[in-house]
C-alpha cells in the first residue's frame, strides 16, 4: 500500500483478444524476432530537415562554440557533439 495519499490508480488489463475482439494484436501485423526493428518505416534525418515545419540546427561548421551554452546547437550527428558525450551517460545516442 502506498504510504503517502497520492494513490496512483492503473488502469484495466486489457480483456484477451484486444480492444476489437478476435486475435491479439489484430491488425498490427505478424510479429517475429526477438526484438522490435526500430529503424522499420523511420524517417531519416535529411528527411526531418527537408520538411517545411522542421527547424533544423545550423550545419556545425556554421555554429561558434564561445561558451558552454553554445553546444546545444551542436548536431547530435556531428563529431563534436559525439566528443561531448563521451563516456558520459545520457539518453541520447
Amino acid at each position: 500500500p502506498p504510504t503517502n495519499n497520492t494513490v496512483s490508480k492503473l488502469p484495466p488489463k486489457p480483456k484477451p483478444g484486444g480492444a476489437r475482439g478476435g486475435k491479439p494484436n489484430a491488425g498490427y501485423g505478424k510479429m517475429s524476432g526477438e526484438a522490435p526493428n526500430v529503424y522499420w518505416r523511420a524517417v531519416t534525418m535529411q528527411e526531418l530537415r527537408d520538411h517545411p515545419l522542421f527547424d533544423a540546427l545550423p550545419p556545425t561548421e556554421e555554429v561558434p562554440v564561445r561558451e558552454v551554452g553554445d553546444v546545444m546547437r551542436l548536431r547530435q550527428d556531428s563529431w563534436q557533439w559525439r566528443a561531448l558525450h563521451q563516456g558520459r551517460l545520457t539518453t541520447s545516442n
